[in-house]
């Protein structure tokens, strides 16, 4: 199992690197053919091909200067093959977004939920749900 958190903490490291680098086709290499993502806003995309034509569009505009990071991480292990992975991320560099209220000088926080799978060319996304972080109003939870 060691090895196997090994190869995922490889794999959501090039996913940040391929994020940072905008090569959104590299990124979206990551998920499978048929993969399931729901973003930030709810949308559910279906495939590869959806993400990636969502992900290059968005990196165009308010995305193009962003740069993200993962703060914490965990892999819970399904199976020998199949493991769920939670990503604590923080957005940095965020241009204005008009279907969206503005956020804390250009960051943003939230967490991905992939549920990833060993496949013959190694670890790939096949759900991913990701979820803004969102300070409500009035005192901290203890």
């Amino acid at each position: 199992m060691q090895n196997a958190t090994r190869e995922i903490d490889t794999v959501l490291d090039t996913l940040i690197e391929h994020w940072n680098g905008h090569a959104m086709p590299s990124y979206a290499s990551l998920w499978v053919e048929d993969a399931d993502f729901v973003n930030v806003l709810g949308r559910r995309l279906r495939g590869r091909a959806e993400l990636l034509a969502e992900l290059q569009f968005l990196h165009q505009g308010p995305f193009r200067s962003t740069q993200v990071a993962i703060l914490e991480r965990s892999v819970r292990f399904l199976s020998t093959e199949v493991d769920v992975v939670h990503a604590i991320w923080e957005m940095k560099g965020v241009g204005p977004m008009p279907w969206a209220a503005a956020h804390n000088n250009g960051e943003r926080r939230g967490v991905f939920t992939h549920v990833i799978e060993q496949r013959p060319e190694g670890w790939r996304f096949i759900a991913s749900q990701n979820t803004e972080t969102v300070a409500l109003p009035g005192p901290s939870p203890v």
